[in-house]
Order: C-alpha cells, then structure tokens, then sequence
C-alpha cells in the first residue's frame, strides 16, 4: 500500500477572515485525517491530510474602561464600568431596524410618529416628510424611489403619494 501525505491544510477561516492563528507545539498536536482509496486496478492508496489546531484572536478595544484589580486574597471587579458597557451595547442593539416597530403605509397614507428609517417595498413616490433637524427634505418628493430604496433620519412624518413602505421606529 502506497501513503501520500498531502500539503497542510489550513481552515478558510485562516485564509478568508485572518482571525485565527495556528497553535504549534506538542500540547496542540495537528489532527490528520486518512483516505484510503482502492483503484481500479485494486491497489489500495491512502491520503493523509493535515488540519492544524487554530485559535481566534481577540482584541478588547476599550479595556481601560473596565477596572479589575487582583491580588492574592481578593479580587475586585467594578460592576459599575461593566453595566455602563453592557447598556452602552443594549442601547445600540435597540436601535437595529424593526426593533422598536414598524408601521406600513402604502397608497396615499400617511403615517406620524417618531421614525429612523424609511424603506420602500415597492416604486414610491412621497407627497410629504417632515424631519427633525434636517433641511431640503421636500426635494425627495421630486423623485420616483425604486423598491428596496431606504433613507435614515429623524423622521416625523410621511405621506405617498403612491407606492408601498415601511417606517422603523
């Protein structure tokens, strides 16, 4: 029996992301996998191939906002930084689209409220918008929208003048 060893393989997480790196030494061993294959002419062939041991890299970016002191009797973990850190992430995770409602309009409705996002399901055209802070927003009622177009602010109205959308609050 013949035994090819192929080239080392590496995960495509290594090659498409760059996030792992490979472990080396004896208490990482590489895991080798084994093909046997019997050709028609009924030698047997196996093909070994060999996957490296990978681990992900990580990086806290703002460590200094957590305070931990350690000694040998006591360690001290400021829960205040990590609950500041931890709202701070739930803040922004509320404010992905949909997560606070939506509200459709299609024809010539309207709807009111407080808006971030405004998408349309189908060609629309807008006969009004009012925005918080903004300026020069009736000039997009001069233009047809495609379906899948979408536009953040702080919206406080809408009116179609034909069309389907969505406003995510």
């Amino acid at each position: 029996m013949a035994t090819y060893t192929q080239d080392v393989n590496q995960p495509y997480q290594t090659l498409e992301y760059q996030k792992f790196v490979t472990l080396g030494g004896s208490e990482y061993p590489a895991i080798t996998a084994v093909k046997t294959t019997i050709l028609d002419n009924g030698t047997e062939v196996s093909l070994s191939s060999i996957y490296p041991k990978t681990a992900v890299l990580t990086y806290l970016t703002n460590a200094d906002a957590i305070s931990v002191s350690l000694s040998a009797s006591n360690i001290n973990v400021n829960l205040t930084d990590v609950e500041t850190l931890l709202n701070a992430v739930t803040a922004k995770l509320d404010q992905q689209l949909g997560q606070a409602g939506v509200v459709a309009i299609e024809g010539t409705s309207s709807a009111f409220g407080t808006f971030t996002t405004f998408q349309t399901l189908t060609t629309t055209k807008i006969a009004a918008i009012t925005a918080t802070n903004s300026s020069g927003t009736s000039v997009i009622t001069n233009y047809e929208l495609l379906q899948g177009f979408s536009f953040s602010a702080p919206i406080q109205g809408v009116t179609l003048s034909y069309g389907a959308a969505l406003l995510y609050k």
